[in-house]
């Protein structure tokens, strides 16, 4: 096992330096690729078959339909100047921009869409102007588009987990919504402190908010659309879509030309192909089976096994993503803790959370880098210190929940 962790470490290594340096995400991959092929002496014919398979499976193409579909209804919301209005009636409902860098990505990232995040994207840099650079543009909107991702039932992630525990979902929201807070505070602790408050009405200018109300309503009518439907109807955002973006066409008027034109706009091949890479370095690290045995590295170690579970999540995360991992560990681990309950659930699902936030492999920060022309070198500089606060509150916070039997 000793020799798989250390064939993982050095792929890794190599992943950071490769983006440290500032090559770019995808050509990392590339070389992770063929790392992995090399280091665990995967057969060719076995690696071709699984890049090709990656190619057309499932989860890759739902994901690059949902980006496209995403990015259409963006095209829609730019052309007809609804991000701009949105934002203007945020910051006149709340009278702050800082709340309108929190508020527009938590409720968009409702909508479990990689796309998405790029319309966080437009809303933030608009919202903050020439007072934050460029990097930190880039985490106020990956990190605040997340935030939702760490407990809302309407993603993958989440139902997995809850699906192989005895944990409900009533339980582990209303223990994870400590975090929740947390997170929100440390963003701003961290970065969206330095924005004054921004919009203030003059003396003379009277501000309706019924009719700001009607406005934001009026702007983000298909987002809120889409997640309502999503999480009533328990449907995936791919199907939903297509019956919002029809929507959108008539109540926006739009022309045959416009939908041509956003159609072929919505077809960023650079970002597909990004997303391609990165569904095949995860689908060829899983065929070595080397993350299923993380647990073994452990086995009659001094750490706590709470802490041992907990760092294997994370580094596995970081390597293979959030599925993988709640599908091996998250049974194992609630058979060895004695008395596992919502806050065993609450702890490994925010470290997973967590260490999403800087994995390479995680494609929204691959799209979010992209929109703001940042390396992914760039963003987990101004990531990195805000996970590390995170993990070590988290950590208190569910040694004071099994110190009460949660």
């Amino acid at each position: 096992m000793q020799t798989e962790f250390i064939k993982l470490a050095v792929i890794f290594i190599v992943i950071m330096v490769m983006v440290l340096v500032k090559l770019k995400l995808r050509d990392a991959m590339i070389a992770a690729i063929l790392l992995t092929v090399i280091l665990f002496g995967i057969p060719l014919g076995d690696a071709a078959k699984l890049m090709i398979q990656s190619v057309y499976e499932k989860d890759t193409l739902l994901v690059v339909g949902s980006f496209i579909l995403v990015t259409f209804l963006q095209r829609i919301m730019e052309n007809r100047k609804l991000l701009e209005r949105a934002e203007t009636a945020l910051q006149r409902l709340s009278g702050d921009r800082r709340m309108v860098c929190v508020i527009a990505p938590v409720i968009i990232g409702f909508l479990p869409s990689a796309g998405a995040v790029n319309i966080c994207g437009a809303i933030v840099d608009k919202a903050t102007g020439k007072d934050l650079d460029v990097e930190e543009k880039t985490f106020v909107t990956s990190y605040y588009r997340h935030i939702s991702e760490s407990f809302s039932p309407t993603y993958n992630a989440i139902l997995l987990a809850l699906s192989i525990t005895a944990v409900s979902t009533g339980q582990f929201v209303l223990f994870m919504a400590p975090m929740v807070v947390v997170l929100l505070v440390l963003g701003y602790v961290f970065y969206l402190r330095k924005l004054s408050k921004g919009y203030e009405a003059s003396e003379d200018e009277m501000i309706d908010k019924k009719e700001e109300f009607k406005q934001l309503l009026y702007c983000f009518w298909p987002l809120v659309l889409c997640i309502v439907l999503v999480i009533a109807l328990n449907l995936s955002v791919i199907k939903v879509l297509p019956f919002i973006i029809v929507l959108s066409i008539i109540v926006y008027r739009l022309s045959l030309k416009e939908v041509l034109d956003f159609a072929k706009t919505s077809v960023e091949w650079r970002i597909i192909f990004n997303t391609i890479i990165l569904m095949m370095f995860k689908n060829i690290l899983t065929y070595t089976g080397a993350i299923g045995k993380l647990p073994d590295l452990f086995a009659g170690s001094a750490i706590p096994q709470f802490a041992a579970f907990g760092i294997i999540m994370f580094l596995g995360t970081i390597i293979s993503g959030a599925n993988s991992m709640i599908v091996l560990l998250i049974p194992l681990a609630f058979a060895s803790i004695p008395h596992a309950g919502a806050g065993l659930l609450v702890y490994l699902m925010a470290l997973s959370y967590a260490a999403m936030q800087i994995s390479p492999t995680h494609i929204c920060l691959a799209i979010i880098t992209e929109y703001f022309r940042v390396s992914w070198g760039q963003l987990m500089k101004k990531t990195i210190p805000v996970i590390v606060v995170f993990v070590v509150i988290l950590t208190g916070y569910y040694v004071l929940l099994s110190g009460f039997g949660i």
